[in-house]
């Protein structure tokens, strides 16, 4: 059996009792196991497979987390200040990205989309302020005037919101939603997207009433928290009543009731026609 030459060769145990103790020590070194006062060859050997499992682990470590495409594709972690990610679930390596409005506003703001990727973006902005302007490179972008305390009007666009969302991650577009401050409306509208898309596989062990309801709510927004946890030090998350708005919706849509209409007074989508100039649309 030829030996291993290095610390990186030892795999497994038989590379282990074939390996030279200089070579167990280099392995020890590697994974930051320490042999002090270590002289007998069986000692050297019990310390040295305490750094091959430690090794063994890490590997399992890296071959599992996702490639540098992926991790940029996935933002684990947004290049851009106050940009959280959302993962859709655990299976298509989609998300939302969250945030502010900081990122609109900024003097790199068209960078700072551009990187992102982001094509599509859901804006909530304040009734009586300007909208916000559209990015270049960004090919729809939905504007809702609504205020937190505007649970009614937020609770009559939710349709709106997730018909939007959904067509455009369907287009492979990512997707960037933000309201002020990114801790209410805009996770509201992140929370209200997760819960609807589940409408085909999972809503069947909803129905048995308010209580299950809200088990897949707070799961939603446990994970929207989490995610938004990371770049702001405290979330509020959705108001009480805004909450309850979304239940009150989630339950018209488990009885398949007419889907709620948009107001053209509040609610606008600009959109990019298709020889590149823009256009601006209302949907009603």
């Amino acid at each position: 059996m030829s030996k291993p030459s290095t610390s990186s060769s030892i795999s497994t145990a038989a590379d282990l009792k074939a390996a030279k103790p200089h070579e167990l020590k280099a392995l020890c070194d590697a994974e930051n196991i320490s042999y002090a006062g270590v002289v007998e060859r069986p000692e050297l050997n019990k310390v040295a497979e305490q750094a091959l499992a430690k090794k063994r682990k890490r590997e399992e470590q890296n071959s599992s987390a996702p490639s540098k495409r992926q991790v940029s594709r996935r933002h684990v972690e947004t290049p851009i200040e106050d940009v959280s990610w959302v993962p859709l679930d655990d299976k298509t390596g989609r998300g939302i990205n969250l945030s502010g409005q900081w990122v609109m506003e900024s003097d790199t703001a068209d960078k700072d989309i551009r990187d992102l990727r982001v094509t599509a973006i859901l804006s909530f902005y304040r009734p009586g302020n300007k909208p916000f302007r559209t990015p270049a490179g960004v090919v729809e972008h939905a504007q809702l005037a609504a205020n937190e305390e505007d649970a009614d009007r937020i609770m009559n666009h939710f349709d709106a919101i997730c018909d939007f969302i959904d067509y455009n991650l369907q287009h492979g577009r990512e997707v960037l939603i933000h309201c002020e401050g990114g801790v209410c409306r805009a996770p509201l509208a992140v929370v209200a997207y997760l819960a609807w898309r589940q409408r085909h596989d999972g809503w069947t062990s909803y129905r048995t009433g308010p209580r299950n309801l809200k088990i897949l709510v707070g799961e939603v927004v446990g994970r929207v928290r989490v995610a938004r946890a990371r770049v702001v030090e405290k979330i509020n998350g959705p108001r009480d009543e805004l909450l309850q708005r979304l239940y009150t919706w989630l339950g018209f849509r488990i009885e398949r009731l007419p889907p709620l209409q948009p107001d053209p007074s509040c609610w606008h989508v600009w959109r990019r026609v298709e020889d590149g100039s823009p256009r601006s649309v209302v949907t009603c």
